[in-house]
């Protein structure tokens, strides 16, 4: 009877909302949709995965040209064509879903929230019927999948929902401890990450782990050719989406043609952010889930002295740290999806640890409860993308009230109080009322504040000087966008003379600012008025420049601090 109802429930969750996507009109646009979008569209066009002008003409239309002129979202291939940056599965399993909503006569870009919705619910099908027995595990399970951040992914236009709930399976086929099942881990695990690369150290661990049991009970390297072909079937399907790169791009990675894309994005601050951050951190947006979750994995990890999914968790958070977007798509409020592959495996040991008595009866109401409240001022399971550039209740609340206590990646700070993402910052300031709470200031843009605020905290003057506006004897580097150079007086007069004493240099021609600034680039420098010594560099990429001796320099400052009121 009590399975009966678990069952019950389950349907009627998917029942409810198929039909609300189905026919609610409100389709949002964010993320990577030209590309996963743009690649379903050319397998139907012509069969392809390359970008064709037809292909272009019909997203337009619906997406406008902009995102075409980001040369990031489709790359250019090995036979000049050009093609999406992300692997085509994804897109290639929302073609069948394109396919029946044309054939029915509905908007073909809700194909996105039914093919995750489907995916989802076959995947918790499985999980219910075969590992979750007990009516209170199962209702367990469809309180923290269907109440978590996950289910405002469903909407969201990428395989967010693909690539979690193939993980999650995974889990739960690898610790079967049933050979059969455990490969079928590994190939599950392997598929979902092909949409999320870091998600790769998922199967790597399953297959190292499987390969090291396998020998400790054999004391053999392989039981049998058999076997070997089996690590090398799983080895090829693991690194498939390299091969496709190379083969495409000439590249293991497309990824590695991305500009910023590098480990020395990884700071143990936003190792922080991804789980304690206000706005984007994963803890604020499922509590009990997170602290209930970790408390069960450790103690699981303690009692079978195995830390594999804690090295799991560790490597791939820190895998996903090495991209230059930090302030992501978040699916309006909620946790970075950077974030999101930890929820699976805290899924999987609360279910799994869930025992039928008053204790955790009252901690699954607590989460059930705290979950909608949380869900709530997302916009439930139909989330305004527009507040990813939004401060959240959570951050909004520090800032209006502690805001010394708030000082994150200032790329968080300053695209959430603009509402902007992208492009290139500008002292930003957050206002609660009308009335100066938190800013954060570049070197060159203190008079923005000044003019806004009144005033700057005597506390904050020493370090918001611009040490570029004084000569030195010796040269100094900087990064910036553009800069204009002024040489010191008198340098650049034919009769000048440098020594020990005056060591100021005159940059006279494009040979000599080559020389002294190390930009190469010859063509973004001219020179001012005819002025000797004088140049300006112009608008571009970052680069680290050299101000030669002497010189002072007028810049667009990337370096900045936070200022509070």
């Amino acid at each position: 009877m009590l399975k009966n109802t678990a069952w019950t429930i389950f349907i009627a969750i998917f029942l409810s909302l198929l039909s609300y996507f189905l026919f609610s009109p409100k389709i949002q646009y964010g993320g990577d949709i030209i590309e996963y979008f743009g690649t379903s569209e050319s397998l139907i066009n012509h069969q392809g995965l390359n970008l064709m002008e037809q292909d272009k003409t019909n997203l337009v239309k619906r997406l406008g040209s902009g995102y075409f002129d980001n040369p990031e979202y489709y790359l250019q291939a090995k036979n000049g064509q050009r093609y999406a940056v992300h692997f085509p599965l994804y897109s290639l399993i929302n073609v069948p879903t394109r396919i029946a909503l044309r054939i029915l006569g509905i908007d073909e870009y809700k194909a996105f929230r039914l093919t995750n919705l489907l995916i989802l619910t076959l995947v918790s099908f499985i999980i219910l019927k075969f590992y979750l027995k007990s009516f209170f595990s199962q209702i367990a399970y469809l309180v923290l999948v269907y109440l978590s951040p996950i289910i405002w992914h469903l909407v969201w236009p990428g395989p967010e929902v693909f690539s979690l709930s193939l993980t999650l399976l995974s889990i739960f086929l690898f610790l079967d401890h049933n050979p059969k099942r455990r490969t079928w881990a590994i190939l599950l695990s392997t598929v979902a990450s092909y949409q999320s690369q870091p998600l790769v150290v998922v199967p790597v661990i399953y297959l190292i782990t499987y390969f090291i049991e396998s020998y400790r009970k054999t004391k053999k390297l392989v039981t049998s050719w058999k076997e070997a072909f089996l690590y090398l079937v799983l080895l090829l399907l693991i690194f498939l989406p390299n091969i496709y790169y190379f083969l495409i791009f000439g590249s293991f990675s497309s990824f590695s043609k991305l500009s910023g894309v590098a480990f020395a994005n990884f700071t143990f601050k936003k190792f922080f952010e991804l789980f304690f951050d206000p706005n984007i951190g994963l803890f604020w947006y499922a509590p009990i889930i997170f602290i209930t979750g970790f408390y069960f994995l450790i103690k699981s990890a303690i009692k079978e002295k195995n830390t594999i999914f804690l090295e799991i968790i560790l490597l791939t958070s820190t895998f996903y740290l090495v991209n230059i977007n930090w302030n992501n798509g978040t699916a309006g409020f909620g946790p970075t999806r950077y974030a999101l592959p930890v929820l699976p495996f805290l899924i999987y040991f609360y279910c799994k640890n869930a025992v039928f008595n008053i204790k955790h009866v009252l901690i699954l109401f607590l989460i059930g409860i705290t979950q909608l409240g949380i869900l709530s001022f997302n916009g439930y399971i139909m989330p305004d993308f527009e507040n990813t550039v939004r401060h959240s209740p959570y951050a909004q609340l520090v800032l209006n009230n502690f805001p010394s206590l708030y000082n994150p990646t200032p790329e968080i700070f300053v695209e959430r109080t603009r509402e902007l993402e992208g492009g290139f910052w500008d002292t930003t300031i957050y206002k609660d009322k009308g009335n100066c709470r938190k800013a954060y200031v570049l070197i060159t843009g203190t008079q923005k504040l000044i003019d806004e605020c009144g005033f700057i905290p005597e506390k904050y003057k020493s370090e918001l000087v611009n040490e570029f506006l004084e000569k030195t004897n010796s040269p100094r580097t900087v990064v910036t966008t553009e800069a204009t150079f002024y040489p010191a007086d008198g340098v650049c007069s034919w009769d000048y003379k440098q020594d020990e004493s005056y060591p100021y240099v005159c940059m006279r021609n494009i040979e000599d600012v080559v020389r002294y600034t190390g930009i190469k680039d010859e063509g973004r420098f001219v020179g001012i008025d005819n002025m000797p010594g004088i140049w300006k560099m112009k608008w571009g990429q970052p680069a680290d420049i050299t101000v030669p001796a002497g010189y002072i320099i007028n810049h667009y400052s990337l370096k900045g601090i936070y200022v509070d009121y």
